[in-house]
């Protein structure tokens, strides 16, 4: 986007000095900061000569849920007329509606005091903002032993409208998990990954680029430094040979080699045989690097009932990859799930979408504390599809709503599938109306009226299958 200043000084009626249109100059450095350019509209102005404005506050996001004694991290963004946004969480002022469910510190932090939702409450200047957040009772995940497993590769360089990167994103709401672990009883990993490929030789060369910021340890301290670490050089990228052209291409995504390395650590002398294993893998791509097969270790971690989070960041429907195993392309989503077995894909179409994506991830895996899905056989299997009816509970606009859709076997039928069933739901869910994955329902306050038509849909791993026996339609009445 290109910016004009203006530096013209005009005569007003009344003799004095005042600014006049813009010229094509740019604007100056400072105004590269959308809110600097807000408060010096006689310098700054956007690409059609206009002054730049702020438009409103919002928080991000808008609603959320954590448990007693846990956290839940909340941004407050600036919205500007240019289409740019800052985040403005740090000097904003906070405030909880009921101090007795949640409170909230100065950095947007949330901390769960009892069951019950609350308003959370942002000001910057004279903008407001609300959000909504909901207090769990907590839940006991015994001893755990986590692997934190993150992309470094070069699209996690992409830039957001907040003028962050994904990995400065993906950082700041990886610290948001890690300051809700357990540490009396659980032990954190971190581990970063990309890879290579060297085509400056005669023969390509391709491999996995790992990094271990910090071995299995109890200390918050030292996991939080260990995210803070990873510091890509993205310069470094493409490397050119000025000679003959050929390139070395140094960020790609070596999901295998990040996941190898979350394995090793967990099966080390550091691991407790007592603690159950988690890996949480963030990645912004399909895998492009088959030194190791990312499919293999995933297998691996099954056989040894690990259970497999993964977290796919910015990744298009249409996204594609080739399988390390020869069997032809996949599409990226599908392809990821296929790595957990157990429904714990989460989608962050962008990174806004983190912090309430790992707010949830300490609940759900106390969640699979005695569930079977850590490893399936190859086997066939079938199941049937389980639901209420073809409408859901109507609901009033401000009273609490909650509503199951899994309850009642009906005739939809069965067919054959070699996997753990992946429920999804999409369409127009009321605002203020959220699915939980774990219990299958419908919950949370609705607050607009009017009527919303969901899809509730469950996948169990064998293509073909017509979309339209698997996908269920739902309408819900809010009043």
């Amino acid at each position: 986007m290109k910016f004009n200043v203006t530096t013209a000084t005009c005569t007003t009626s009344n003799g004095g000095a005042g600014s006049c249109g813009s010229n094509a100059a740019d604007n100056p450095e400072e105004c590269q900061d959308p809110l600097y350019a807000a408060d010096h509209p006689d310098i700054c102005t956007d690409s059609n000569g206009n002054p730049v404005t702020i438009l409103r506050l919002r928080i991000n996001p808008t609603s959320g849920s954590t448990e007693v004694g846990k956290y839940y991290p909340f941004r407050a963004i600036l919205v500007f007329s240019d289409g740019r946004e800052k985040d403005v969480t740090d000097v904003s002022t906070w405030t909880a509606g009921n101090t007795a469910v949640a409170t909230v510190a100065t950095t947007g932090y949330a901390t769960g005091v009892a069951e019950g939702i609350t308003t959370i409450a942002a000001t910057f200047r004279t903008y407001n903002a609300f959000a909504q957040l909901t207090i769990q009772t907590a839940c006991a995940d015994g001893e755990v032993d986590f692997c934190l497993v993150i992309d470094r590769s070069g699209s996690m360089q992409d830039v957001g409208s907040d003028g962050k990167t994904r990995m400065q994103s993906a950082i700041e709401a990886t610290i948001g998990f890690v300051r809700n672990v357990e540490y009396t009883t659980d032990q954190v990993a971190v581990v970063s990954f990309s890879g290579t490929l060297d085509e400056t030789g005669a023969t390509p060369v391709w491999e996995s680029n790992t990094t271990v910021h910090t071995t299995l340890t109890s200390s918050q301290t030292a996991v939080e430094s260990a995210v803070a670490s990873i510091d890509p050089d993205f310069s470094q990228c493409i490397q050119a040979d000025p000679v003959t052209g050929k390139k070395k291409l140094v960020c790609l995504t070596a999901i295998g080699g990040g996941l190898q390395a979350a394995f090793d650590e967990l099966t080390s002398s550091r691991a407790r045989s007592s603690a159950r294993k988690c890996v949480i893998l963030l990645t912004d791509g399909g895998n492009n690097v088959c030194e190791i097969d990312p499919e293999s270790v995933a297998e691996e971690m099954r056989k040894h009932d690990f259970l497999v989070c993964i977290i796919g960041l910015a990744i298009g429907d249409g996204d594609g990859m080739v399988r390390c195993d020869g069997k032809g392309s996949q599409d990226v989503k599908s392809w990821l799930t296929s790595l957990t077995n157990c429904d714990l894909f989460f989608d962050a179409e962008t990174a806004e979408d983190l912090p309430d994506i790992y707010a949830t991830l300490p609940r759900a895996v106390c969640g699979f504390e005695s569930d079977p899905c850590f490893y399936y056989p190859d086997a066939t299997i079938a199941f049937e599809w389980l639901t209420t009816s073809a409408t859901a509970s109507t609901g009033t606009v401000g009273v609490e709503y909650s509503h199951s859709f899994h309850d009642e076997s009906n005739d939809f039928g069965t067919w054959q599938g070699d996997g753990a069933v992946i429920w999804t739901v999409s369409g127009d869910l009321p605002p203020g109306i959220t699915y939980n994955r774990w219990t299958k329902t419908l919950e949370g306050t609705p607050t607009e009226a009017g009527v919303y038509v969901v899809n509730i849909a469950g996948e169990n791993g064998l293509d073909p299958v017509d979309v339209n026996d698997k996908t269920l339609v739902y309408t819900i009445t809010i009043s």
